[in-house]
């Protein structure tokens, strides 16, 4: 897909939770879709009150008829955004960005995401696995609660038929008395350690808030992980 403006037909709509929305979005042409693992668009709606806002895409490069986009309801765009129905049409621009999947793709890959930075997340973990790749990927992945976790079904799904993944889920709100058996608390030295086999040969990819971006990457740099191994996206 080239850097240029082209109107999309909103194809299906999945409602994750109260706040956030998956959004499979198909060209009006019958023009490929090109882009690489991590990368965003930029999404215009008919609205002079909101400019444009700009998502990472979590399907796989393998899907060339469509794109999905994982979006929270945060703002005046996205509550207009959230309005729109399965047909609407919406122009997209893109795509872009250097936060993507390196090529040839490492043996050893690791992808710490907090809340929607699960999406380019997606698009890296499906495009490896979907692809027949030789790849062992750890996915480390903070939410708040249980309520809060994006794609839930399809990672449990994907932990299950693929060898090589792993998948850590770590929660740091969750209620003591829910009943929840797994990690709580925020990505750590420990967590880390733990789970990723390969610590000082892998590359991590991080995505998600400020803050959270930056709690991780001091963090792998305390577990003496390369800089250059450290590839981060961030929004305030």
């Amino acid at each position: 897909m080239n850097i240029q403006k082209r109107p999309f037909i909103i194809q299906s709509i999945e409602r994750h939770n109260t706040v956030v929305k998956a959004f499979t979005l198909k060209p009006k042409t019958p023009e490929k879709i090109v882009f690489k693992p991590g990368q965003f668009v930029t999404l215009t709606i008919e609205n002079p009150k909101c400019g444009p806002r700009s998502y990472s895409i979590s399907s796989s490069p393998l899907m060339d008829d469509a794109i999905e986009l994982t979006i929270q309801k945060v703002g005046v765009f996205t509550t207009e955004l959230f309005k729109k129905e399965e047909g609407d049409e919406i122009i997209v621009q893109g795509p872009y960005g250097n936060f993507v999947l390196q090529e040839p793709v490492p043996a050893d890959v690791v992808l710490l995401a907090g809340g929607t930075g699960i999406a380019p997340m997606m698009s890296m973990l499906r495009h490896i696995q979907d692809s027949g790749m030789k790849t062992r990927v750890t996915l480390i992945y903070s939410v708040r609660t249980q309520l809060d976790i994006l794609h839930k079904d399809e990672l449990t799904h994907r932990s299950q038929k693929f060898a090589d993944h792993c998948y850590i889920q770590t929660l740091t709100r969750e209620p003591e008395d829910s009943g929840w058996q797994g990690h709580r608390g925020r990505i750590g030295e420990e967590t880390i350690k733990r789970h990723v086999r390969n610590l000082k040969n892998a590359v991590y990819y991080v995505c998600g808030p400020e803050p959270f971006v930056k709690g991780v990457e001091e963090t792998l740099l305390f577990c003496e992980i390369p800089a250059a191994s450290i590839k981060k996206e961030q929004w305030g």
